[in-house]
């Protein structure tokens, strides 16, 4: 399509339901690498309960909807893209585009390194130093008992769950870098991409 037809209360819900969608499920993967941390560092200190998941659950909503908000009221209808067009029977005279417009370059950039910051390298780090932690102690328990009574199943067993959260943290990393890097360059370095799609 090239021209936005849904509207202006659509233009500007739809980057801001991205961002918080995707604030949310990165901030349930930090509250499930502390409750794991917890309960597997320090399994006779404090235990997460259920009222504690409904209160994590709560902040991670309004955390996500309140980094969001530029975004919000960063997007506009516009018909100034179709400005320069020069085509017969002016078929873009009448239709608007859905963009990003901030009151100054700087504002833009700040708020992109934030949320980039605060949406992959913050949890990022979060996250392995909860799994190392995790990892470190599973082995200094593996360490302590007696290995002629320890039962191949234990071993293993603690071995799948070493694997399972270097898996999770190398997805995570993964997963999230290519769509984290594509925003920062289009934020940072956005007419070498023009010059990329036109060439």
């Amino acid at each position: 399509m090239d021209h936005w037809v849904f509207g202006n209360t659509m233009c500007k819900l739809t980057s801001y339901v991205q961002s918080v969608s995707i604030s949310v499920s990165i901030f349930s993967l930090v509250l499930i690498a502390i409750e794991r941390y917890q309960l597997i560092v320090n399994p006779r200190g404090w235990k997460p309960r259920v009222s504690h998941a409904y209160l994590g659950i709560i902040l991670i909503w309004l955390i996500s909807l309140s980094m969001s908000i530029p975004l919000f009221l960063s997007y506009h209808l516009t018909n100034e893209p179709f400005h320069n067009l020069s085509l017969p029977d002016d078929i873009y005279t009448h239709r608007v585009a859905c963009v990003e417009i901030w009151p100054s370059k700087l504002n833009q950039l700040l708020f992109s390194t934030s949320l980039f910051t605060l949406q992959y390298f913050v949890p990022l780090g979060f996250i392995l130093i909860c799994y190392l932690r995790i990892i470190i102690c599973l082995r200094k328990r593996t360490k302590k008992v007696d290995r002629r009574r320890e039962s191949e199943s234990r071993l293993n067993e603690n071995r799948r769950v070493n694997v399972m959260l270097i898996s999770i943290v190398v997805t995570f990393g993964a997963c999230w870098l290519p769509l984290n890097i594509f925003n920062v360059i289009f934020d940072w370095y956005h007419e070498m991409l023009m010059s990329c799609h036109h060439d």
